[in-house]
């Protein structure tokens, strides 16, 4: 999965030496803000987790393994730096990622509500528990 993370400008955070292309594995159990590879999914959200963001270098990254997600973050098992974007390049890949997620059809895609009909239907349709911009007893 693509994720964004910031470090220090030797490509270290938290004591932990990475390296451009090499996955990098932990070994042990993860935990947000504590042990683990730390990410977010939405670039803008690194800016709210990393202080002093001008002295940081930004890179895209693949995590794997085993993945939590709370809030903003993620801990991962499993990181690889694919990418460095740079500071702008963290704002460029925001717009992109809340573009993505805005799509109307991602959205109808991801909740399967294409002109359905039947008693549970729930948009542009008809049945007995119809819900928007349609008939039904339950209208």
């Amino acid at each position: 999965m693509k994720a964004y993370k910031g470090f220090n400008k030797d490509l270290t955070c938290r004591g932990y030496q990475y390296e451009v292309g090499k996955t990098h594995i932990y070994e042990g159990d993860i935990q947000i803000c504590k042990q683990g590879f730390h990410a977010c999914e939405n670039p803008l959200d690194v800016l709210d987790t990393d202080y002093n963001s001008i002295d940081k270098k930004y890179y895209e990254v693949e995590v794997d393994g085993d993945i939590q997600k709370e809030d903003k973050k993620l801990v991962c098992s499993s990181i690889k730096l694919t990418d460095e974007i740079g500071f702008i390049g963290l704002f460029k890949a925001g717009i992109e990622w809340l573009k993505q997620i805005t799509n109307p059809q991602a959205i109808i895609d991801n909740t399967k509500i294409e002109n359905q009909s039947g008693d549970s239907a729930k948009i542009g349709s008809s049945g007995d528990s119809a819900k928007i911009g349609s008939s039904g007893d339950s209208a």
